[in-house]
């Protein structure tokens, strides 16, 4: 299903709306976790990135929770020099509750489009683990569409540790 510039762009305004006023600074990671914000709260992920090949992406993605347990979040990346754009709206709702010294789980849907291609459809499991000493873990399993219609496995790992005002973090996805 392919969504039209009228629908992004009304998708995306209400997302701002929503955000506005609400919004703090989260940590970028590839890899989600299995939690979401505090009803009625949100936060704004940025990030830059450069690849070895030359080209740079900025992103931002901004996330609110409506009701307990639920997150809308987008997605929106500019990449140059071929001027790319990438966009993506998803769902995440936490299935068991947070805890500081434990496990719990977590789902996400969503879709993603990059330039004028067809929107694809994406999902994955969360598991989030936490641990005082240790620090945080987070594994996701999903699947996505690729160009040709077939869904491939992504799968992703990572670790994340704070230390006071810096918040360390490794991954692999």
């Amino acid at each position: 299903m392919k969504l039209s510039p009228l629908v992004m762009r009304t998708v995306d305004s209400c997302l701002l709306i929503l955000t506005w006023g609400h919004a703090h600074a989260g940590r970028p990671l590839s890899v989600e976790d299995a939690n979401v914000n505090e009803t009625g709260q949100g936060h704004v992920e940025t990030w830059w990135a450069h690849s070895s090949a030359g080209s740079r992406a900025w992103t931002v993605a901004p996330a609110w929770s409506p009701v307990d347990g639920m997150e809308l979040a987008a997605a929106f990346s500019r990449e140059n020099p071929g001027q790319l754009n990438a966009r993506a709206v998803q769902i995440k709702w936490r299935l068991t509750a947070s805890q500081d010294h434990g496990c719990n789980w977590g789902a996400l849907l969503g879709l993603s489009q990059t330039a004028s291609e067809k929107s694809r459809p994406y999902a994955n499991g969360l598991l989030s683990c936490h641990h005082p000493l240790w620090g945080s873990f987070h594994a996701n399993l999903g699947s996505v569409q690729d160009a040709a219609g077939f869904y491939a496995t992504t799968r992703g790992l990572a670790w994340e540790r704070s230390l006071g005002q810096v918040t360390l973090h490794l991954e692999s996805f």
